[in-house]
């Protein structure tokens, strides 16, 4: 907030705004005071930075909120809320009368007619205030769908994703690179320029010709017509705008990545690279910020993998099955109570100017929007989901062993775990459960779907409300920072069982601009939300049912209330909530059902938690987590990972649940192992959802204990002041300095995991797979065996006295055993498809760690992973996975060609050359990545070309690049419009980069000794041989002189190299060539039961204070030393060496200078950069003003291909109808 909007400077004039300027100190003091991620025994004064950020802490009277985040946990990150809550019921809030409308809530929030972007409703219904962050290039994005926004002409994309900050025409920047509203003669100017003299005259001769047929005179400057130009670039051979857009979008319907189209242009037609070169660097500019809002992926590679699309086309929603009565709309809460109390605020939303009311119960539109979702829960449910069962079922519960029960203060005997109903053995249960079953017949299915019957209600919620309870204070900080899908609550004095689902997951299948393939992903979430609740809602009746009378049905017997009653000591604690799922590490029945079925749901724009904080909670693009994350308890002893990862949906994935054929053919041969089965057209794509920065350990280990607490608390602030972008950023390049050591630390971790079934099933289910091979091979002999009346004799004198069978009946038992083995959808195809999964999702784990290994690995340096003794390394480990796993995907294919040949399976054959086929990918896969370890591997200099990268068909292409690549353009944005005491902190935060310890404080190790610190990995569990770190690079021995630059990992002798013309904006040239990006956690479901800065009184200008809006503008000469004025001497923005702002550096700096923050337009990676193409234009510009013909001046775009937009038609972005 400006100081003349700052509540009480009008009035008061100058004194009014001292008092405010007092009232700004003294509130930042207070900030710093209270907030335990602000390190004050550091010499660093916070003061300058907090008091330009404070406002953002504002209520909406201007009353400071002090920020109190949850604290964090072992690894540092942001607490996330308790997997169970349990919290009042907001019926039971609202007084029996009043006013219905008092308390109103809009979801989305944004369609609040009230709506202002400078104030953020709170889920309290609080204002906070937001007006900093209107600055923040992401932040406050939403879809155009406001009556406001029609005057922007909003494309097709930015009704979903928003017009983008500082868009003019109406553009999201989110549409593919071939979008027929990308502006086709943005290199009009740039072609118009590059003519010779003599093009020039004839095309002035030619539009002359046209501008006298029309009778019309040329603007002043624009005497050459677009067609034209478009006509002198055909008789060159280069090809003209609207054919370079089509072979755009041929290159991408082939699967070319944008990058690997301009690298061909530049090889093969370097001329048509240079007439189209505006186009492709906004086109290229454009997928930066995609991959920023999609995890790394771009929209063209949504497209491609069939994850998102504009399209109505193949979208059958055909299920027609009844609605269960659990889920049916009498259950559904009548909400007509609400809006009477502040905790219970009436719901409504706007679609168009309607306004609407979130209640099930009376709005038949949304009852009808929601018909897909609640068929696919009510025919999910009939089928008997065995995680469904066995959390209704006791018998399925068990204590787990005493070693694995971490717990300081047990207040039951022991914790409990439950198994599937196959596994279920009474001799492991409890004395009570075991006694009910066998002396009482007790049926806990029945009595648990009674007690829900009675007591389930299911309801509407906003998102941000839903993570914490209606009694909880807001987190002041960023109150919308945590969205969750849906939640769970049970409250014992009114009986009920809420399920709440987030109406903003909704409210998508309301808006009729969205396509049929858009509401389909919602309708999947919206069931797999429901589902994952449901489980939570079982638990709570078989909590209700051990714990109350009124939950036992009329005229039970006595002694079972009793034995039922006597449970509720056994299985119910106040520390772990729910059982564990058999070995499975955490106490999280929701996401056990999810995980069982397809995964747990997330979506791919929740990869960025946090922000846009208006696009997270919309189901766009989805995907499923990897599992076992690290929220909720733990078991004692457990492994856990280190790198989680999201695997986006196809549409056909989860098209297939809504069509009745799935269900009628598919499910029914093979069961519920169907529905996880992989898509067989599509490799699916993984992307990385956490860590999502450095560690602590390994921050205090690289800069000391100090400055680390510096680095993170900068981020923290940020961040916490809604400065996403920047915040983002300087993590993302805090991560890339120390990425290879950190990738060594994770990916040494992972493999210390590979033995661990729970977390890498593929081993076991192999051996799963051949067990039976070998038990069906036995049978397949015996079947077509001629003596089998001589093997039945054999078989009798094999067993015990009474159990041996008449022949007629072992034969038939033969027959039926041969036929469930080798029938579609068998015993066989069965573990066929859970290998076929695991071997999917491995393969693209381990395409990951190669790529990862490659992209760090310096030049001029190899090793040898096929040598002796390699198999010790982490490389070695990973190449002899590799090798090991393609050994038994060919060893699997022999065996399937084997089976398919036999004639008694003619009318299959076709199925069984369908698995085939299916491994023969995995083995060709396989080949494939561990030829390209191995040649990237042991190749020193030269191989990591774009070409290479394109081979990792798993992973975006936003993965080629720095994840500061993605931000830096935005980062620029925001910082230079960032008041100068936040632009100050942050030219500090990168100066640190120059000096490991430039607080003057030791770090935990010496920078010779840190490389071994992270090597011996002190605080990782040891399970079994570990291999050497992953980065034991092996010099090769014809290797090159080199100079004074050390090759082997590690800190270098000079901590930074001077910046190279490629530098990254902002990055150190010793940063890592990959990085992850400060994410947050995706959207859950919950279950709701001192360095000193300078102090001259001169207030210090950043070196980049002086470019304000226009980047192309002359710096202004009274905001920079004589140095910088220099340094822009051509009119654009050069990268600036050794200038730093001038004040008091933190410390002596070592080695040559970076700059604070880099142009971010001085360099590309592959296409020619802004400043020499602006000088060549310049210079062309300057030769043609001297041609004759009469066309002077500087040529602008024609706007021509915005009118039909303008009059009302619509454009396709992505050229589908």
């Amino acid at each position: 907030m400006s100081a003349s909007s700052s509540p009480g400077a009008g009035a008061g004039g100058e004194a009014g705004e001292m008092d405010w300027q007092k009232r700004r100190e003294r509130d930042a003091q207070e900030w710093i005071d209270t907030c335990y991620y602000i390190p004050k025994d550091i010499e660093y004064d916070w003061r300058p930075f907090c008091e330009a950020l404070v406002d953002n802490h504002r209520d909406a009277k201007g009353d400071f909120v002090a920020p109190s985040l949850p604290p964090r946990d072992s690894r540092g990150e942001t607490g996330k809320p308790k997997d169970v809550i349990h919290g009042p019921d907001p019926a039971a809030l609202a007084p029996a009368k009043g006013e219905d409308w008092k308390y109103v809530r809009y979801i989305p929030a944004w369609t609040d007619p009230d709506y202002r972007e400078e104030i953020i409703e709170t889920p309290g219904l609080n204002l906070i205030r937001n007006s900093l962050t209107t600055r923040d290039s992401l932040y406050n994005l939403r879809p155009a769908l406001r009556h406001s926004d029609s005057i922007r002409n909003p494309t097709e994309y930015a009704l979903r994703f928003g017009i983008a900050a500082d868009r003019l025409d109406g553009r999201s920047r989110m549409s593919p690179s071939w979008s027929e509203t990308r502006n086709p003669l943005a290199d009009f100017t740039n072609q118009v320029n590059r003519l010779s003299d003599e093009e020039r005259k004839l095309a002035v001769e030619l539009s002359g010709r046209r501008f006298r047929q029309r009778n019309e005179i040329p603007p002043p400057g624009q005497e050459i017509l677009p067609e034209v130009m478009e006509l002198l670039l055909s008789q060159r051979g280069l090809l003209t705008n609207r054919a370079f857009i089509a072979e755009v979008e041929k290159a991408a319907g082939e699967g070319m990545s944008l990058d690997q189209m301009v690298q061909e242009l530049e090889r093969g037609n370097p001329e048509t690279k240079t007439a189209h070169r505006v186009y492709l660097e906004d086109a290229m500019d454009d997928q930066d910020y995609q991959r920023l809002l999609l995890g790394g992926l771009t929209t063209d590679e949504l497209i491609q993998h069939n994850i998102y699309t504009l399209s109505n086309d193949e979208v059958a929603m055909e299920l027609d099955n009844p609605i269960h009565p659990l889920f049916d709309r009498p259950t559904w809460d009548n909400c007509e109570w609400k809006g009477r109390a502040a905790e219970s605020p009436k719901l409504v939303y706007n679609i168009n100017g309607i306004r609407e009311e979130w209640n099930v119960a009376t709005n038949d539109t949304l009852w009808e929007a929601l018909q897909p979702a609640m068929r696919l829960i009510s025919k999910m449910f009939s089928k008997r989901p065995p995680v469904l069962e066995a959390l209704m079922d006791l018998t399925t519960r068990q204590p787990i062993p005493p070693e694995s029960d971490g717990r300081l203060n047990p207040d039951t005997p022991s914790l409990a775990m439950y198994v599937l109903p196959e596994d279920i053995d009474l001799s492991l249960t409890y004395p009570a459960i075991r006694q009910l079953k066998e002396v009482y017949n007790y049926d806990w299915r029945e009595n648990v779907l009674r007690v829900l019957s009675d007591v389930l209600i299911l309801d509407i919620d906003w998102g941000f409300a839903l993570a914490y309870q209606a009694d909880t204070e807001d987190l002041a900080d960023d109150a919308l920072n945590k969205f969750v899908y849906g939640s769970t609550w049970y409250d014992e004095d009114t009986r009920r069982i809420r399920i709440r689902i987030a109406g903003d997951i909704i409210w998508p299948l309301l808006v009729p601009q969205y396509s049929k393939s858009e509401k389909m992903g919602c309708s999947f979430t919206i069931a797999s939300t429901i589902l994952h609740e449901f489980a939570h809602a079982i638990h709570m009746a078989v909590e209700a049912l051990v714990s109350w009378d009124w939950a036992q049905p009329p005229g039970q017997d006595p002694a079972v209330t009793k034995l039922v009653k006597s449970l509720r000591g056994e299985l119910y604690n106040s520390d772990w909530v729910e059982p564990l799922f058999k070995e499975y590490p955490q106490d999280e029945v929701g996401r056990d059902l999810e995980f069982s079925l397809w995964g747990c749901t997330s979506s791919v724009i929740g990869l960025h938690q946090g922000y846009p904080r208006h696009l997270v909670p919309l189901p766009i693009a989805l995907g499923v987590e990897s599992y076992p994350s690290a929220a909720g308890h733990w078991r004692q002893g457990a492994p856990g990972p280190v790198v989680l990862y999201l695997r986006p949906f196809s549409l056909d994935y989860m098209a297939k649940f809504f069509r009745k054929s799935f269900w009628d053919e598919e499910f029914e041969a093979y069961g519920f192992p169907a529905v996880r089965m992989r898509p067989d057209d599509l490799p699916t794509m993984v992307l990385v959802s956490e860590p999502t920065g450095t560690s602590i350990r390994m921050d205090r280990n690289t800069y000391g204990k100090d400055t680390a607490a510096f680095l993170r608390a900068v981020v923290e602030i940020l961040s916490d002041s809604r400065q996403k972008v920047l915040a983002g950023y300087l993590s993302a390049l805090k991560l890339e300095v120390q990425y290879r050591r950190q990738w060594a630390t994770w990916w040494r971790h992972e493999i210390g995991n590979w033995e661990e079934e729970t977390l890498y099933p593929l081993g076991a289910s192999i051996n799963d797979l051949k067990s039976h091979m070998d038990e069906a091979s036995i049978i397949n002999e015996l079947y077509f065996a001629d003596d089998q009346p001589a093997r039945y004799t054999y078989w009798c004198s094999q067993q015990a006295e009474g159990d041996v069978i008449p022949f007629v009946e072992w034969e038939k038992e033969l027959v039926e055993s041969w036929r469930e083995y080798f029938r579609y959808g068998g015993w066989l195809m069965q573990r066929l498809l859970a290998v076929h999964n695991d071997m999917h999702d491995d393969l693209g784990m381990l395409q990951r760690m190669v790529f990862h290994y490659l992209s760090v690995k310096p030049d001029g340096v190899a090793m040898y992973i096929r040598a002796e003794g390699a198999e010790d390394t982490a490389v070695g480990r990973i190449y002899h996975r590799l090798a090991n796993f393609l050994r038994h995907a060919e060893d699997i294919v022999q065996l399937i060609g084997r089976v398919a040949e036999q004639p008694e399976l003619v009318d299959i054959k076709d199925k069984w050359l369908q698995w085939e086929a299916r491994f023969e990918s995995h083995a060709e896969q396989y080949r494939e990545l561990s030829k390209l370890f191995v040649d990237g591997t042991e190749t020193a200099v030269g191989w990591w070309t774009i070409e290479q990268k394109a081979k990792f068909k798993r992973l975006p292409s936003g993965d080629w690049k720095h994840i500061s690549e993605r931000y830096k353009k935005m980062a620029y944005r925001d910082y230079i419009r960032a008041p100068a005491a936040v632009r100050d902190t942050i030219d500090d935060y990168l100066r640190q980069f120059q000096n490991p310890n430039p607080l003057n404080t030791q770090g935990e190790f010496g920078l010779e000794e840190l490389e071994d610190a992270v090597k011996s990995l002190t605080d990782i569990d040891r399970r079994g041989p570990q291999p050497r770190p992953i980065f034991d690079f092996v010099v090769p021995p014809t290797q090159p002189q080199q100079d004074s630059q050390r090759l082997e990992i590690g800190l270098p002798s000079q901590p930074i190299a001077s910046p190279s013309s490629d530098s990254v904006f902002g990055v150190p040239s010793e940063a890592g060539r990959r990085s992850s990006s400060l994410r947050g956690s995706p959207p859950r479901r919950v279950a709701t039961h001192r360095v000193r800065k300078s102090t001259s009184a001169t207030q210090q200008k950043s070196a980049f204070s002086k470019y304000v809006s226009n980047l192309l503008k002359a710096p202004d000469t009274e905001m920079g030393s004589e140095e910088a004025r220099n340094l822009f001497a051509s009119g654009i923005p050069q990268p600036i060496l050794d200038l730093l702002p001038r004040g008091q550096p933190l410390a002596p700096t070592r080695g040559q200078g970076i700059a604070p923050f880099p142009n971010p337009y001085a360099s590309r990676i592959v296409m020619t950069s802004e400043a020499i193409a602006f000088q060549e234009q310049q210079e062309a510009a300057r030769k043609a003003t001297q041609a004759s013909g009469g066309a002077t001046g500087v040529y602008e775009a024609q706007q021509l291909w915005r009118e039909k937009r303008l009059k009302g038609d619509s454009d396709e972005e992505d050229g589908q109808s």
